[in-house]
Order: structure tokens, then C-alpha cells, then sequence
């Protein structure tokens, strides 16, 4: 997993997105896609987060992502079956 600048990132699937304004830590990294905002009068795209849900589309625009990277893969069956310590 290899962080890498936004002007790179795929449009077409939900990528970790990097912020680094976002004004909470937690939102920082944040799972995103881009949106081309085509639907709108005067479109203008950004890139969609989660929380558009809640805070629509002036938090994402307002905490636009510096760089983005693929999800992790997924622990094997070999890691999870592994005893706790």
C-alpha cells in the first residue's frame, strides 16, 4: 500500500482518499470516490467521501485529498486462524 498523488487516481472505483485539513484526525483518511458532479447546473467535481452522507458536498470540497492509495488486502485464513497471545 503506496500512497501516491491525487492527480494519479483511478475515477472509476472507492479509494482511500488523504486529507490533510480535514479538521478531525478521523476523517483524514477516509474511503472516497470521484464525482463528476455531472447532474449539476455548473458542474464542479470533487472527490466524495463518506461523509457527504452527513455534511454534503461543501466537506468534501472544502478537504480536497493531497493523495490516495488501493484498500489493503484482506488477512489470509492462515493469519486468521492464528491464536491470540
Amino acid at each position: 500500500m503506496t500512497w501516491q498523488p491525487i492527480a494519479t487516481a483511478p475515477t472509476d472505483r472507492i479509494i482511500l482518499l488523504y486529507r490533510p485539513t480535514a479538521i478531525h484526525p478521523a476523517i483524514r483518511i477516509a474511503p472516497g470516490k470521484f464525482d463528476d458532479d455531472k447532474y449539476a447546473k455548473k458542474p464542479k467535481p470533487y472527490w466524495e467521501i463518506w461523509l457527504v452522507v452527513w455534511n454534503g458536498k461543501t466537506e468534501s470540497r472544502n478537504f480536497m485529498p493531497t493523495h490516495w492509495c488501493d484498500y489493503p488486502l484482506p488477512p489470509t485464513a492462515e493469519l486468521e486462524a492464528l491464536p491470540n497471545d
